[in-house]
């Protein structure tokens, strides 16, 4: 997606999780996928990917937080 304001979000939220993981050595990249399906998914090396779906979910901050948690360990 193409939404800067979204996007700087999303990056935000992330790089706390980051410090807070002390896994600062990958370079992590967060992307919102423009799917309505809710989902959440990473790959190996820091590529980190929410739905629109998902997110249209969330309500809190500390929802879009936990649903990217389980996320740092699935892309290291």
């Amino acid at each position: 997606m193409r939404d800067s304001r979204l996007a700087a979000y999303i990056e935000a939220i992330g790089r706390r999780l980051v410090r807070a993981s002390g896994r600062t050595d990958i370079a992590w990249q967060w992307n919102v996928a423009d799917e309505p399906a809710p989902n959440a998914f990473a790959v190996p090396g820091g590529w980190v990917y929410l739905t629109r779906g998902l997110l249209a979910l969330d309500n809190r901050e500390d929802e879009v937080a936990g649903t990217r948690i389980p996320k740092l360990v699935c892309a290291t």
